[in-house]
């Protein structure tokens, strides 16, 4: 008979981050017949020789089991034995490195004749397993030998016992050796289905022992005997070699390094009979000493891929832990906790999520389970590799993975979290590490806390670099070091390494401070002069420039929004970002992050009330969801203040320059008035611009200007109604009065100047224009100026306002100015326009040109200057007998021209009879030309012999001149010399006057 045992592959645990799994440590074996029911264990002990932390010194573990009547012959209780597993305490690790690999052809095969058959070489052996059996004439202890044996790719590490049974068989017994996650990485040793040896054979106990420099002991070959009568009968030398020369020894077995844990080693067994229930059991042993002085001396490395300050960089971090490979030496201490802190400018760049960038969720990760991780691929933000002696196949290699935040505050070590997965040999380790953002700098700290303590001599990670790198290199050029604190499980201090790298402008001097320009643009999607049309402004920094803080952009003039066709939002809610869709006008797009790529987020644009002096206020609000980072609302206030000459000026609030420890290096602002109907475009084809002047969050300024134009003025018609009046009951103290009145229909060009001269009957009161307010006064505040320069009111009726616009005319005078000016302070919804009114005196008429109306349409506009102790005109005989004319000249934003004399109508004069007076009456031929005086507006008839009859319709009073034809039928008007009668008559609607006069003909 023979005993064949498979070696099948196992998938062993987790690893994690910066630390590596022992491969293997050896466990105790034993081997069992056909057993009979549940298995009892009776005494189980494990420990070292010695306690040193670090220190290389045997390890024993050993078990008994109970038997049926307590004698040493008899059978086990409950079972044959069918898994045995065996977790060492943490820390307690073996140096495979140090030890030859058995050839897995030599250990897996077995015969019935040990010399044709062969074994594991002496000097791969790393202790014996020495086993108690019962059967018959063989009842005793038999010795064999634990090998390091040759893994299988997906093994991290392989032991295994070998021996001869009776001097006949080679039996093996493959041990699997992992890190088992929910063991915390301790290395666990496992025995699957243990082969039953023939004849009959009951194992009732084991004690295996590993060695702490193997090459000190005695060896023997993996299929030597180790039969009860050969051990007995002493023969120490058949089948082994003797221990090595001491300067070939080297290390395996090592204590754990943490003094204050005490070690426990668990033993659980089945049965053939029960499969599914384990007996357990645990021991004790004393706790490592001397930890105060065991090795611990990292080192770090950290370097971007990229030299360039300011550009996306990936990074490569190594941390490496000197191992000591000196049989007399210690091992170094175990990573128990690893904090890195970046240097200060290395933050993280939003660039990163401008692709599709997702986090993994801690079910994806599985932490604590021995399951790969099921991240989503976006996720991946580097990878990672891990040296160590527990492996000797060559480093584990994995992913390293974006956790899910689980917060928003970046202090918290919730809201940026990292994955790492190890995998390799059958392991497969994970460890989460959390990331601090430092709120105010954006300075990052990792910190990896419980890390397995196992050995490794090398860890490094590699962030991806390229435009979608996590991190961003400092924006200054200079030395920039990465500091850490890396505490070891001996309970000493930790150790600090640092690494610095240098920061370059790319390969050239670095300047003393970064450059600062904004670029800007504005456009209109139609270019019809006043038009309704989007309007899209955008404003962009350069990369590796200083961070904009803030921006005043003044619009060209013209381009206007209907505030009257919007329900706007209240300051309180504005600057919160609370707006309802009612106040929404439009979007805002913004880019953040250095390099090629960076971050684009969306938001909306409100229209509200003003604050702070202003009478209307943008709220832009934008959404901060980057990748898997929601961070709420940035909300920004825009004010808007409307100029006098009709443009508006925009004045940011502070841009966020750091956002939860993201510091956000917004790149560019492009907003889009959209709204329909509400931005109107100007009626000026001139040269137009954006100006003004950008801040970066240093301080620095820069001018912002761009160009603007519209197209298709001369198509815009042109027809403004201009009317004037005064009142015919005047006086020397109280002046006369004076109001204008302009009218314009919808989609006109607007006014751009208005100039009129004053008849001579209405000149300007020098009493008055002696008062005027100095310029000093009204630059200061023009509330304050002498009740005696305000001389009227003027009011203006806009559509782009719910109300109109008013307040006083005021006489400012000038410096160097012959007259005073006339200002008139329109005031309304928070408005406050200045027009201002050039005034000359010649020759006694008085001229007024307001050369700079603001491209503004207004749809009517009334000046009133009123009679008054301070009224600004005077008047000359009496007006109400008088023609007033007032020529006038009124120029469109489009350069069309619209020139009349407008008569000034004059009011309140006394009520006259209406009359109709003949003045001259002219024989033309065939046509009389009548001259004639109305007193009152109606229908004028003309009538009598000879005579066509003639009616004028709505004739206005005042001297007028007409044609009447003469009849040439019949006889002649003038025969025989005879004066023709010819009546004239006045309809006023109310009564009807007449006036008859003889015409004689010009040959009589």
């Amino acid at each position: 008979m023979r005993s064949e045992y498979s070696l099948t592959t196992r998938s062993s645990s987790n690893f994690v981050s910066l630390v590596l799994p022992l491969a293997a440590l050896a466990l105790l074996v034993f081997l069992a017949p056909a057993a009979r029911a549940a298995v009892t264990i009776e005494s189980f002990s494990a420990g070292a020789a010695g306690t040193i932390a670090g220190g290389h010194t045997d390890v024993n573990t050993s078990f008994q089991l109970r038997t049926l009547d307590g004698s040493k012959g008899a059978l086990p209780t409950g079972g044959e034995p069918q898994d045995i597993i065996v977790t060492t305490p943490p820390g307690l690790v073996g140096d495979l490195r140090n030890i030859p690999e058995c050839p897995r052809s030599l250990f897996s095969q077995d015969g019935m004749i040990r010399e044709a058959v062969g074994g594991c070489p002496a000097d791969t052996q790393v202790g014996e397993a020495a086993l108690d059996i019962n059967s018959g004439p063989y009842t005793g202890l038999v010795t064999w030998g634990v090998y390091n044996i040759q893994p299988s790719a997906n093994e991290p590490a392989l032991l295994g016992i070998q021996g001869m049974v009776a001097g006949v068989v080679t039996e093996v017994v493959p041990i699997f050796v992992s890190a088992l996650a929910q063991n915390d990485y301790a290395l666990t040793a496992t025995v699957e289905t243990v082969p039953r040896i023939p004849f009959n054979v009951s194992t009732l106990g084991a004690s295996v022992t590993l060695w702490g420099v193997p090459a000190s002991h005695y060896r023997r070959d993996g299929d030597s005997g180790g039969s009860p009568g050969e051990r007995a009968g002493g023969n120490r030398e058949y089948g082994t070699i003797a221990a090595a020369p001491a300067s070939q020894w080297k290390p395996f077995m090592e204590n754990p390094t943490a003094c204050a844990t005490t070690p426990v080693t668990e033993l659980s067994i089945n049965t053939y009979e029960e499969p599914t229930s384990f007996s357990s059991a645990t021991a004790t042993s004393p706790n490592p000493t001397d930890c105060a002085t065991v090795p611990f001396a990292p080192s770090i490395k950290a370097e971007p891929d990229t030299d360039e300050a300011g550009a996306p960089a990936g990074l490569d971090f190594e941390l490496a832990v000197p191992q000591s490979n000196r049989p007399d030496g210690r091992g170094s201490a175990e990573l128990e906790k690893a904090l890195v802190t970046l240097p200060e400018g290395m933050t993280i760049s939003p660039s990163a999520a401008s692709k599709l960038l997702e986090a993994c969720t801690n079910e994806q990760f599985a932490a604590g389970s021995n399951v790969p991780a099921e991240c989503p691929a976006a996720s991946v933000i580097g990878e990672d590799e891990v040296e160590s002696p527990l492996v000797l196949s060559g480093p584990l290699k994995g992913k390293v993975y974006l956790g899910q935040p689980l917060g928003t505050d970046p202090t918290s070590g919730q809201m940026f979290r990292i994955f790492q997965e190890l995998q390799g040999f059958g392991l497969d380790i994970k460890l989460q590490g959390s990331v601090v953002a430092n709120p105010e700098t954006g300075q990052l700290t990792a910190t990896f806390s419980n890390l397995p303590e196992l050995p490794f001599q090398s860890f490094r990670m590699r962030l991806d670099g390229g435009p979608n790198a996590v991190l961003v290199n400092p924006q200054t050029c200079g030395a920039n070091t990465t500091t850490a604190k890396l505490y070891p499980y001996s309970g000493n201090p930790p150790a600090t390494p640092s690494s610095t790298f240098t920061t370059s402008d790319g390969g050239n001097a670095c300047p003393a401070s970064l450059p600062f320009s904004v670029q800007s643009a504005i456009s209109s999607a139609s270019p019809q002069a006043g038009a309704l049309s989007r309007l899209s402004v955008t404003f962009n920094r350069a990369d590796e420039t200083q961070p904009l803080e803030r921006i005043d952009a003044t619009l060209p003039a013209g381009l206007l929004g209907y505030v009257s066709k919007v329900a706007l939002c209240e300051p309180s809610q504005a600057l919160v970002g609370s707006c309802g869709a009612e106040s929404r006008i439009g979007t805002v797009t913004t880019t953040a992050g250095a390099g090629s790529d960076p971050l684009t987020v969306g938001g909306s644009v409100y229209l509200a009330h003003g604050s702070n002096g202003y009478p209307f206020m943008l709220s832009v609000v934008v959404p901060a969801i980057a990748g898997p980072y929601d961070l709420g609302n940035v909300v920004v206030p825009v004010w808007l203040q409307v100029n006098s000459n009709g443009s508006l000026t925009a004045v940011s609030g502070s841009l966020p320059s750091i956002l939860d420890g993201i510091p956000l290096d917004i790149r560019s602002i492009t907003m889009s008035i959209d709204r329909p109907g509400f931005t109107v475009n100007p009626t000026n084809c001139g040269p137009l611009s954006l100006s003004g002047t950008a801040t970066s969050l240093s301080g620095a300024t820069a001018a912002l200007s761009a160009p603007f134009a519209v197209s298709g003025c001369a198509s815009l018609p042109f027809k403004p109604s201009f009317t004037a009046a005064t009142r015919g009951s005047t006086s020397k103290q109280d002046g006369a009065s004076l109001t204008v009145r302009v009218t314009q229909s919808p989609s006109e060009a607007d006014i751009h100047s208005v100039h009129v001269e004053l008849p001579k009957s209405l000149p300007s009161r020098l009493s008055t224009l002696n008062k005027a307010c100095t310029e000093q006064q009204f630059a200061a505040n023009p509330a304050g100026c002498p009740r005696g320069s305000i001389v009227g009111t003027a009011v203006a009726h806009t559509p782009l306002l719910s109300v109109p616009v008013s307040g006083p005319a005021i006489l400012v005078s000038h410096a160097g100015a012959a007259f005073p000016e006339l200002d008139l302070i329109l005031q309304g919804d928070g408005i406050t326009i200045d027009l201002v009114g050039n005034t000359d005196i010649k020759k006694g008429i008085t001229s007024s040109t307001f050369a700079t109306v603001p491209d503004v349409p207004i749809s009517g506009f009334e000046l009133s200057l009123p009679e008054g102790p301070y009224s600004i005109v005077a008047a000359n005989g009496n007006l109400c007998k008088q023609t007033l004319l007032m020529p006038t000249t009124i120029t469109g934003q489009n350069g069309a021209v619209n020139t009349q004399t407008t008569k000034i109508a004059v009011t309140g004069c006394p009520k006259l009879k209406p009359t109709i007076k003949l003045t001259k009456v002219e024989d033309k031929g065939s046509s009389l030309r009548v001259t004639f005086n109305t007193t009152s507006k109606g229908s004028v008839t003309f009538t009598g012999p000879g005579v066509v009859g003639k009616t004028v319709r709505d004739l206005a009073s005042g001297s007028h001149r007409l044609t009447v034809a003469l009849k040439h039928g019949g006889p002649a008007p003038f025969a025989g010399g005879r004066a023709l009668e010819l009546r004239a008559s006045l309809d006023t609607g109310k009564r009807i006057v007449a006036k008859t006069t003889s015409v004689s003909s010009k040959e009589g």
